[in-house]
């Protein structure tokens, strides 16, 4: 009897320490009077130290529970969680979640999220919302910036802004750029970003394919028309099978042949060309010639013609002609003379002319210092001797009351009329033998003495007053008549309104038409 109600007590001692176990020890021991360590770590256990089961964080591994991998909440072997830890996701929970998931929690497949409010953005909470920064996403960016990484640079700007902290406006007509300024999108309407969106849909001729612009000063290109100025320094272009090519250039610049604007010739005076030919506007610079003033002048030359390349002025003032290879008269004074030969220091002693070509008339009387006639037309400067008289001594005639200074005559290319020679006409031409005359229908002759016409203005400001009454009185022979011949040459003039040549050999042909005027020349002496 009393040994069935010990045991029962025994027993009921026993159950009461089962229950309370749960109650007072931790997890891996279990109630044994008292406390008492299971047999293997992360093992649960009640009657013994053998596991029951595994605790969090471990598996069971035959008859002991072994560790879940690092960061596995829970886990059923070595090799895969079936839970992770708050802050992880992944197969083994080896990948960190976003730093702004929502109490740490990410979905343990791809590691999404729910964001902190306000802060954080895209699915996996990494990126701060647009104008925060800092590793809670809860610092403020500049005003300018799109996003940034702290507080003195962007990472982004607003649109239309560029730079470090976004202090730069993006070119006109781009939406958004880059940090360094190349536009990336632009405004509407507007076309090609690479070009800071200078390119406009509205300046298409044509709305439908846009193959023609409104002005020349575009040109069509993938659906809109672009400025001619893409192409450096053109104001106005055309587009052809080869490209488009630029046929207006703006100032200091010209096309070449393939269209592109080069800079005007270094040797174009000012640099100044024109901007379709390339033509120097201002002329060369000394020394070149042609039309882009590329050419240089002969080495002989210090200045040569624009167009031709003769030479205006020689290097040598010792030499003159086209090409600067011709000496100056040895009767110049130090021999120098301009570009058409004229003495520039005057004549050498008893010499007279524009080139000094001419000798005084041996006639003059001679002192003994200085020339005895004038350099510039040959006058006697002391008087003639005995036997002769006037400026340049012609021989006295037997019959001086043929000589008079109101004498008139005229000069008639090929001969006016037959009159008689008179005793005037007789004596220049014998002048006219013995000073080398030029008989002026000689082609040859002629062409020695021909003056250029743009040398023409230096040669008539060479001359002077007695030039022209040497030269006259260099007519030959048969050339100078009474003034009263003239009057038959004035004559025929009248009567060329009415059909009669008298004299066909002074007729001479004009612009397309022949016998058109009549040759005659009156001078008084």
């Amino acid at each position: 009897m009393i040994g069935a109600i010990g045991f029962g007590v025994l027993f009921g001692l026993l159950l009461s320490d089962i229950s309370v176990q749960g109650d007072i020890c931790e997890p891996g021991y279990f109630f044994r009077f008292g406390c008492k360590s299971c047999k293997h770590p992360g093992c649960t256990c009640t009657l013994s130290t053998d596991c029951d089961a595994c605790l969090e964080g471990f598996y069971m591994n035959g008859d002991i529970c072994s560790r879940c991998p690092l960061n596995c909440k829970t886990c059923a072997s070595s090799s895969s969680c079936s839970s992770c830890d708050p802050g992880y996701y992944g197969y083994i929970c080896q990948q960190d979640c976003g730093r702004g998931c929502l109490h740490s929690k990410c979905a343990k497949i791809n590691g999404t999220c729910l964001c902190r409010s306000g802060l954080f953005s895209d699915v996996y909470c990494n990126t701060c919302v647009l104008g925060k920064f800092g590793h809670n996403c809860d610092h403020e960016c500049l005003d300018s910036c799109n996003s940034c990484l702290n507080s003195s640079n962007c990472e982004s700007c607003k649109p239309g802004l560029f730079g470090h902290i976004c202090e730069h406006n993006c070119s006109e007509n781009c939406y958004n750029c880059s940090q360094s300024g190349q536009c990336l999108t632009c405004n509407t309407g507007h076309t090609h970003p690479s070009q800071a969106c200078v390119c406009e849909q509205s300046k298409c001729a044509t709305s439908y394919n846009c193959d023609k612009c409104v002005s020349d000063e575009y040109f069509p290109d993938n659906g809109s028309c672009c400025p001619c100025s893409l192409l450096q320094h053109c104001i106005s272009c055309t587009v052809s099978s080869n490209g488009t090519k630029c046929v207006v250039c703006g100032e200091g610049y010209y096309p070449n042949e393939h269209g592109y604007c080069f800079n005007c010739s270094v040797t174009c005076i000012e640099g100044q060309c024109d901007s379709v030919s390339g033509k120097c506007k201002k002329g060369c610079t000394d020394g070149y010639f042609g039309k882009l003033c590329k050419q240089r002048c002969q080495d002989s030359c210090y200045k040569c013609n624009r167009y031709s390349g003769e030479c205006l002025e020689c290097v040598s003032n010792l030499n003159y002609g086209p090409n600067c290879n011709k000496h100056c008269s040895e009767t110049c004074v130090d021999k120098m003379c301009d570009i058409l030969g004229v003495c520039t220091k005057g004549c050498s002693e008893n010499y007279f002319g524009v080139m000094c070509e001419n000798e005084c008339d041996k006639h003059c009387i001679q002192i003994t210092i200085g020339t005895m006639c004038s350099s510039e037309n040959g006058e006697c400067l002391h008087g003639c001797t005995a036997g002769y008289i006037a400026a340049v001594c012609p021989k006295a005639p037997q019959d001086e009351k043929q000589i008079t200074s109101s004498s008139r005559v005229v000069a008639l290319g090929g001969g006016v009329g037959g009159d008689d020679e008179d005793a005037i006409a007789r004596e220049n031409a014998i002048r006219f033998e013995e000073n080398g005359g030029v008989y002026y229908n000689n082609a040859n002759e002629v062409n020695k003495i021909k003056v250029k016409v743009e040398e023409l203005p230096a040669y008539v400001t060479a001359k002077t007053k007695c030039s022209y009454v040497d030269e006259f009185e260099r007519f030959p022979y048969g050339l100078t008549k009474p003034f009263e011949d003239s009057q038959k040459a004035s004559n025929m003039s009248r009567n060329r309104y009415k059909g009669i040549y008298p004299y066909d050999d002074s007729r001479v042909k004009g612009f397309k038409k022949r016998n058109e005027y009549i040759a005659t020349l009156e001078s008084k002496m």
